[in-house]
């Protein structure tokens, strides 16, 4: 039997989603629809070293994805993913 119950984008979603910094990032990129790293330094309290790793985690689990306007970086919640996660878990857990 397998331990695991969950393909693995899925566990590096939870992990990255768990983290309250990375809860605080989605909720501004979600309020601002499209916003870059700039705009989001002015409205959290961290360094530009830390957001960046904060931003890599959540790019790679799927959770943002980037798009670029000339020099410019915005991020965007990447909806396919979140979906496809969370209503995968729900049925897997509850189907």
């Amino acid at each position: 039997m397998n331990v695991f119950c969950c393909p693995k984008s899925w566990l590096h979603f939870f992990k990255a989603s768990a983290d309250i910094h990375r809860q605080h990032i989605l909720l501004l990129i979600k309020k601002h629809k499209k916003i870059n790293a700039s705009r989001i330094l002015k409205e959290i309290k961290l360094s530009q070293p830390t957001l960046s790793h904060h931003l890599t985690i959540l790019k790679n689990a799927g959770l943002i994805v980037e798009e670029k306007k000339g020099r410019e970086v915005f991020y965007l919640i990447n909806n396919k993913t979140i979906s496809s996660c969370c209503l995968g878990f729900a049925k897997k857990m509850t189907g």
